[in-house]
């Protein structure tokens, strides 16, 4: 079997991580493991196994006519059997499936705004839907959303999961900024309106404590809301305890020197960050939204979005007790490893390949 993950860019996020996860858990497991970046490459390439091969297209549209052919070419050439498409990517895929009807289709789901699902209409994924062999999706309730919305007999929910990737020069040479003995609290999250950076920027103004910091990465993509949260930085009275770092190269080596993950989210999948967060060892503060609650369990401290006094609470309640911090984490840690271990996702996505290509 070869298996061609397909993304549109490389850049940090929830669906392009899991694109290079799977190429990289799939490496020695199938005959052959591929990624195509359709659009633009990014620092994931660097987490790329070196037996995974690769192709960025750097197409310029969406009906780029000289890139789909280097696309088919490149199916062609390589036997693919199965092509595992993410998120907005399925369209140039099931374009690539026009030139080669026999290949098979998976569509992976990553839709990051579970809470307004019910709302989400994609007229063009419906219809393409046809030529879809399965839908992957990571939660429940898209699950349900796909059942109800599309015809396709083999739909299943595979979970999100973090490899861990070590690069000493990365890790070893970071420093946080500002008072390096103060109580640091992370938010490893794009700046986008869905993770709701400024509801944890009034938090963190709530709190009394003085030697305690905030520590945001993430990509920035010069939006209106980015900007705002740059600014809402900037203008803050702490903001000599802000600060912001834009895209770090190995996040899950810098993490375990914090003391608290927080992701404010407004809406959510299943974050990776989350599992991130507690391989990394930290006890975590988390919104109610998407699978979070189902994700941390009874070892972390989950709170109504949109709330900053319920999360500067949370925010203290850790920090004023260090055995809670202690437990919570190394109980979240056990929990991840047992309910997101890789190999027990990858024997359900072999599983779930051989199911479509009978």
């Amino acid at each position: 079997m070869k298996v061609l993950q397909v993304i549109d860019s490389l850049r940090p996020g929830g669906a392009e991580n899991m694109a290079v996860n799977l190429a990289n858990l799939l490496v020695n497991h199938v005959e052959g493991s591929y990624l195509c970046c359709t659009r633009e490459s990014g620092v994931l390439e660097e987490r790329l196994n070196p037996d995974v091969i690769y192709l960025c297209l750097n197409k310029r549209n969406s009906l780029d006519v000289k890139a789909l052919l280097r696309f088919s070419d490149f199916i062609r050439k390589n036997n693919i059997d199965i092509v595992h498409a993410h998120s907005t990517s399925y369209f140039f895929s099931c374009l690539a499936k026009f030139l080669n009807p026999g290949l098979k289709i998976v569509w992976h789901d990553h839709y990051g705004e579970s809470e307004n699902v019910s709302k989400r209409r994609e007229p063009i994924l419906k219809l393409l839907s046809r030529y879809f062999a399965g839908i992957l999706v990571v939660n429940g309730t898209l699950e349900k959303w796909v059942r109800n919305n599309f015809y396709v007999a083999n739909i299943k929910q595979l979970k999100n999961f973090v490899q861990l990737y070590s690069d000493e020069n990365h890790s070893s040479n970071f420093e946080f900024l500002g008072n390096g003995e103060s109580f640091k609290i992370i938010c490893v999250a794009n700046l986008r309106p869905q993770k709701n950076h400024l509801v944890l920027l009034k938090a963190f103004e709530k709190l009394q404590q003085k030697n305690i910091s905030l520590h945001l990465f993430g990509d920035n993509p010069d939006t209106i809301y980015s900007r705002k949260v740059l600014r809402a930085i900037e203008n803050s009275r702490k903001s000599d305890r802000i600060f912001f770092y834009g895209v770090q190269q190995n996040i899950t080596s810098i993490l375990p020197k914090a003391q608290i993950g927080v992701l404010p989210s407004r809406s959510e999948g299943l974050p990776l960050v989350l599992l991130e967060y507690s391989l990394a060892g930290l006890p975590i503060i988390c919104t109610r939204v998407g699978q979070n609650e189902e994700v941390v369990g009874d070892f972390g401290k989950v709170v109504e979005p949109n709330n900053s006094e319920l999360l500067a609470e949370a925010i203290v309640d850790y920090l004023d007790n260090i055995e809670k911090r202690r437990q919570d984490s190394s109980k979240l840690k056990t929990k991840i490893e047992k309910e997101y271990n890789p190999s027990v996702i990858r024997k359900d996505l072999l599983k779930f390949y051989n199911l479509i290509l009978d």
